[in-house]
């Protein structure tokens, strides 16, 4: 009898029945899931959390519009710096307004740390005031068109109020991708406290904000507010320590006349 040798076959599977297989290896494993909008803010956050350094360069764009109508009636455009070294607690926040028709005059504001001790120095002011820093973040919230309480609350360990933290945001959901400052980003919305919605542009590579618009209403008019950002991840770090142009002090507790 002639002997035969073996003829190895080849098996093909079907597309449909290898897809369905590999669909039940990947929810299985977890792998390649793509992440929530939750996920996303969450991992930002736990960036700036654990950052050894961080200095930025922004604008702050306000328009506000009338009832029923498509332009702005004015608006106002602030730059701002920020820089931070965990080390040392080193801060130094500061944003300066534009000028435009409404006022020639820049307002400018310097929040820095010296030591320990937290320091703001305002234009409009004749002295420097001392309190904790998140205290004086806080307060200047609606001034640097919510710019203080952005990435300062999202750096410090420490609490800012009055509201407007990234950290803060609710019903947080992924609505697709962007491109801003030519990087690819994830751009994710959420709900604060008092049911604004915010939209943010988050880098994909370094998890970093680029980008923020807001936009509310009170009464007959609406403002809209869009934040975009330049920031720099744990680099050596500029001075960040300012000295105010006098040394007129004023402290809370402190009667003044």
């Amino acid at each position: 009898m002639p002997k035969t040798t073996p003829v190895a076959h080849s098996f093909r599977w079907p597309g449909s029945l290898l897809a369905l297989c590999v669909a039940l290896l990947v929810n299985q494993s977890g792998y390649g899931q793509p992440l929530t909008g939750q996920q996303i803010l969450d991992r930002s956050i736990g960036v700036y959390r654990t950052a050894t350094s961080y200095q930025d360069a922004g604008r702050v764009t306000t328009d506000f519009y009338e009832a029923g109508r498509s332009q702005p009636r004015f608006t106002t455009v602030r730059s701002f710096q920020t820089a931070y070294y965990r080390p040392t607690r080193q801060f130094r926040f500061h944003y300066k307004t534009e000028p435009t028709r409404l006022s020639i005059t820049p307002d400018e504001m310097f929040v820095w740390t010296d030591g320990p001790k937290a320091f703001r120095r305002w234009t409009i002011e004749k002295w420097t005031v001392s309190e904790s820093l998140p205290m004086l973040l806080a307060a200047a919230t609606g001034v640097s068109g919510t710019a203080s309480r952005k990435i300062p609350g999202l750096l410090l360990t420490e609490p800012i109020g009055a509201g407007w933290g990234v950290d803060s945001l609710t019903n947080v959901k992924l609505i697709g991708d962007a491109i801003e400052n030519g990087h690819p980003c994830y751009r994710i919305s959420g709900v604060y406290w008092n049911n604004k919605v915010a939209f943010l542009w988050i880098d994909k590579q370094s998890f970093l904000l680029l980008r923020i618009d807001e936009g509310y209403s009170s009464g007959k008019e609406k403002t809209t507010v869009s934040m975009t950002y330049q920031p720099v991840l744990n680099k050596p770090v500029r001075v960040v320590r300012f000295t105010p142009p006098d040394t007129r002090m004023y402290y809370p507790d402190e009667k003044t006349n």
